[in-house]
């Protein structure tokens, strides 16, 4: 059997990303700039780990302070 040394990499890379993701979430949870629904909102997927966590800090991050609806890719 053949395995790929790149297939460990993306693993690897995927596991650091989802830590430092969790890390920005919780750094906007504590953000009391940040209204308290959408903290709530960022609180509940971190929970849940919830695949569209990454789309909800990006909005967040960008300066969007309001999420009003997640568009489900």
């Amino acid at each position: 059997m053949v395995t790929h040394s790149s297939a460990n990499v993306r693993a690897e890379e995927s596991h650091i990303v989802d830590a430092s993701l969790k890390r920005r979430a919780r750094r906007l949870i504590t953000n009391g700039s940040i209204p308290r629904q959408t903290r709530s909102l960022i609180q509940y997927a971190l929970k849940i780990d919830d695949p569209d966590l990454v789309q909800l800090v990006n909005r967040v991050e960008a300066g969007e302070m309001t999420i009003d609806h997640v568009q489900l890719e």
